[in-house]
């Protein structure tokens, strides 16, 4: 009964719009009333249906004043006050705390292209949708927190470190890990399966969520250790798989209702679903759900990575426990084997489909799935022209009707940036085009 309404909840604050929430909450009702005839359920959901459109309304428009170092960046900062988070682009060396005195504000506004990262979203997504390069230090933190972060950053090994402890991503390890939380959650179950030789379950579970949220009080709550904590405090609380999952779901829908469509909620979730519904061939459907979400997300799978993700996500373990250890030379990072697909709505619909059906029932025939790859390029026969901002002037790419030829006008270089890598390439690799048939350049 709870994942139900979580899920229905989940379904609210993903709508955003209160016309369509309202819709789906009639409907669901209707649904709710046929399966349980229960009038508190009734009740429940609609008083959350009515508050997910109180979550997902718009933020307040940031001021100037005192703000908080709350989030450290590989390039920037975030800091919030009491109303709004801000972005901050500054070459001060800030630390977790500091307080900082904002001069000026101006919108978020990246050059934005079809299909490709967009920067502005990625922040609108978290609810910063303004920015500051004119700022003050104030006070400088001597908070524990701080502290902790400017030993971190001063080891030899630091680029491993904070990528383990506060989620800023290097090349030395593979970032799919560290958003996912895997390196705290196997270091979690490597210490519960140690002590569960001697202590309690119960014990070590109330001491483990403990010092869980220490860690994310010294360090910093990622969504993957607040997800992950969440479920840790149901499984005290709540007997039935089901309802540990809901409660999760509810929980984390409510704290984070602009990221409940990341990949560090998204991708748990579903193979705790999948653990939990499925009866049979559960590890075909675990890779299958993985695959897919990959190719959703990163519009790429890793194949060695891929194999290797089980033994992988306890290495990252072993090494979060003993990352202080780990030599300043040391990559973390396997060869790369890499398929490049961009998922199209077909093959995202057929997905859902898929999935919702192998948590009834799996069936081999479902593995056609992987077939739309091969099969999308048969089935658009229109022309597409597509125009990029490439910095200084446009690059229009042609696509004749099945892929018959691709024709691409002018792709020039940047002053600042390598456009073939950072546009061109990615671009071309989200569109699934393999070759340009002919370049002009005017």
């Amino acid at each position: 009964m709870m994942l139900i309404v979580s899920l229905g909840f989940l379904a609210c604050i993903i709508l955003k719009d209160p016309l369509c929430i309202f819709c789906f909450s009639f409907c669901f009702l209707l649904y709710l009333n046929e399966r349980f005839h229960s009038k508190r359920i009734l009740i429940v959901f609609t008083i959350l249906s009515l508050f997910s459109i109180v979550l997902v309304k718009p933020c307040k428009e940031a001021e100037k004043g005192i703000y908080t170092i709350s989030e450290i960046k590989q390039s920037y900062y975030v800091a919030k006050n009491q109303r709004t988070r801000v972005l901050v682009q500054s070459d001060l060396d800030l630390n977790f705390n500091d307080q900082i005195q904002v001069d000026s504000l101006e919108p978020i506004h990246t050059d934005d292209n079809f299909t490709l990262f967009s920067f502005t979203k990625y922040n609108a997504s978290k609810n910063v949708f303004y920015k500051t390069k004119s700022i003050r230090i104030l006070k400088k933190s001597n908070s524990l927190k701080s502290k902790l972060y400017a030993y971190i950053a001063s080891q030899k090994n630091s680029k491993v470190l904070l990528s383990l402890y506060y989620g800023i991503h290097e090349d030395t390890i593979d970032e799919i890990y560290t958003m996912l939380g895997y390196g705290y959650i196997s270091a979690y179950f490597i210490v519960f399966n140690l002590l569960k030789r001697k202590y309690e379950d119960k014990k070590i579970r109330i001491s483990l969520l403990i010092l869980s949220i220490l860690f994310g009080s010294f360090f910093v709550f990622t969504l993957s250790l607040t997800r992950f904590i969440l479920y840790q405090i149901s499984y005290l609380f709540f007997k039935s798989k089901s309802d540990q999952i809901g409660f999760t779901i509810l929980c984390f829908s409510i704290l984070y209702p602009t990221q409940v469509l990341s990949i560090s909620f998204v991708l748990p979730i579903l193979l705790q679903l999948v653990s939990y519904f499925c009866t049979e061939h559960k590890w075909i459907v675990q890779k299958m759900v993985l695959i897919s979400v990959l190719f959703i997300y990163f519009k790429k799978v890793d194949i060695v990575s891929f194999l290797l993700f089980n033994l992988l996500r306890k290495l990252y373990g072993c090494v979060f426990l003993l990352g202080m250890f780990i030599p300043d030379f040391l990559t973390l990072k396997i060869p790369y084997l890499t398929i490049h697909y961009a998922p199209q709505y077909v093959f995202i619909l057929a997905f859902i489909v898929v999935y919702i059906q192998c948590l009834k029932h799996f069936k081999w025939i479902y593995m056609i799935l992987f077939l739309i790859p091969f099969l999308e390029v048969f089935c658009n026969p229109f022309f597409q022209v597509y125009t990029l901002n490439i910095g200084q002037g446009d690059c229009s790419v042609i696509v004749e009707p099945f892929y018959k030829s691709v024709v691409m006008i002018d792709c020039g270089q940047n002053l600042y940036r390598d456009n073939v890598e950072s546009i061109i390439v990615p671009f071309l690799e989200n569109k699934n085009i393999k070759t340009i048939d002919t370049i002009i350049l005017t």
